[in-house]
C-alpha cells in the first residue's frame, strides 16, 4: 500500500536513505542492495560506449532501468521496516498499558544485575 500522509512520508525517507548508505544493519535483504553510484556510472559508461548522442531524458527513462527498480526495491524494505516498527511500537505500548492495569503479585522485585543489586 502506499503511504500518502506526510508524517509517514518523512518516517520512511530516512529509512531508505540508510539502506541506500548500507549503514541498516539490521535489514536481512541488504546485501541485495547495490551501490546506487555503481548501477549510474555502469549506466553512463554503457550509454557513452555505445557511442550514442546524449540525450538525458532517453537515459533517465532507459538507461536507468536498473537503478530505479532498486529504488522502488528500496522503497518496498524502507515501507515494511517502518510498518515493523510501528508494530513494535504498537506491542510495547500494550504491554505498558496491560502491566499498568494489572495487580501486583509481588510488593517489591529486587534486580540484579551482573553481580550488582
Amino acid at each position: 500500500s502506499f503511504f500518502y500522509e506526510e508524517v509517514e512520508q518523512q518516517q520512511i525517507i530516512p529509512i531508505a536513505q540508510s539502506l541506500l548508505r548500507g549503514t541498516r544493519r539490521s535489514v536481512p535483504n541488504q546485501k541485495k542492495i547495490r551501490k546506487s553510484k555503481q548501477l549510474i556510472t555502469n549506466a553512463i559508461f554503457q550509454y557513452v560506449k555505445d557511442g550514442i548522442s546524449f540525450s538525458f531524458d532517453s537515459f533517465i527513462t532507459f538507461r536507468l532501468k536498473e537503478y530505479n527498480k532498486q529504488l522502488a526495491y528500496v522503497c518496498e524494505i524502507a515501507i515494511d521496516e517502518y510498518k515493523l516498527e510501528n508494530e513494535y511500537q504498537n506491542l510495547i505500548e500494550n504491554l505498558r498499558q496491560q502491566v499498568l492495569k494489572s495487580d501486583s503479585l509481588i510488593p517489591n522485585v529486587h534486580i540484579v544485575y551482573d553481580g550488582k543489586f
